[in-house]
């Protein structure tokens, strides 16, 4: 009787963490980037327990949402590990074994095996609650856990900020410095200075000029500063559009890019389409 007692209470102690929600996992990512990806597979695959908290409803960020051309043309050399077994994925699923654009479905589908394979515990559509004293728990300079918006609260050895801005990282009360610092601050004489400016690329279009074919206009009617500025702001990160052509139909583009008018009348006014 007396062991069957102590075996009872034994399993019970082992049964509050998980019953309470408040097991602890080693590593806790906390992001939606491809790299939040890359660092809860790496995590798992070193043994660790591993939650990743993506605050968006997909994995893999931008590789899976529309930046499906790639940079690298073609040398494959100039990057490995876990990268390279995602577009080693992503040329498999178009029957090859290189492709340098891809659809975003086809990313996404190539993460979400990854993740699968592993194991990775994935929570989808958990925003970072960033009321200050709130939303991160510290433990000196350690973070202890996070909350989400919607109340639940992760506990972790240790803590990646995989988002694109760092919001973690932010939250937790680590220094950060938004827009451009001035050349002086850090003696970087080139600071601010981009290749289209003096020495184009050879496959840029754009020769002599920038990104930008023609001055950009912030206002909502050209040139009239009374009109007001555009809601949204798009600074150095540019935008993707995915656009799929399909015999006998033409081009066809997300219904979920017409919800933003103000981008649509951004890019038609200061990009080549």
């Amino acid at each position: 009787m007396k062991h069957t007692i102590a075996l009872t209470s034994c399993l019970l102690m082992l049964s509050l963490p998980k019953a309470f929600g408040k097991s602890e996992h080693d590593v806790v990512v906390y992001g939606d980037s491809s790299g939040a990806v890359v660092a809860a597979i790496s995590a798992k695959r070193e043994g660790r327990s591993v939650v990743w908290v993506n605050p968006t409803g997909f994995p893999g960020g931008m590789s899976a949402s529309g930046l499906g051309a790639t940079d690298f043309l073609g040398k494959q050399g100039t990057f490995g590990g876990i990268a390279a077994e995602f577009y080693r994925g992503v040329a498999a699923a178009y029957g090859t074994d290189f492709v340098r654009s891809f659809e975003p479905h086809v990313g996404k589908k190539v993460f979400e095996q990854m993740l699968a394979d592993v194991g990775v515990t994935v929570v989808y559509s958990e925003m970072l609650d960033r009321t200050s004293g709130k939303g991160v728990t510290m433990e000196g300079k350690r973070i202890k856990s996070f909350t989400t918006l919607s109340g639940k609260t992760y506990s972790g050895r240790m803590f990646i900020d995989a988002t694109y801005v760092g919001d973690l990282m932010a939250a937790a009360g680590v220094t950060f410095t938004v827009g451009r610092e001035p050349e002086a601050q850090y003696g970087e004489d080139m600071n601010g200075v981009r290749r289209g400016d003096t020495n184009p690329r050879v496959h840029y279009g754009q020769k002599d000029k920038d990104h930008f074919v023609k001055e950009v206009d912030p206002y909502v009617k050209p040139g009239d500063p009374s009109s007001g500025l555009l809601k949204e702001r798009y600074e150095a990160a540019g935008g993707s559009i995915s656009v799929k052509l399909i015999p006998g139909r033409g081009h066809e583009i997300s219904p979920a890019f017409f919800e933003c008018p103000e981008l649509i009348e951004f890019i038609l006014k200061h990009s080549r389409m």
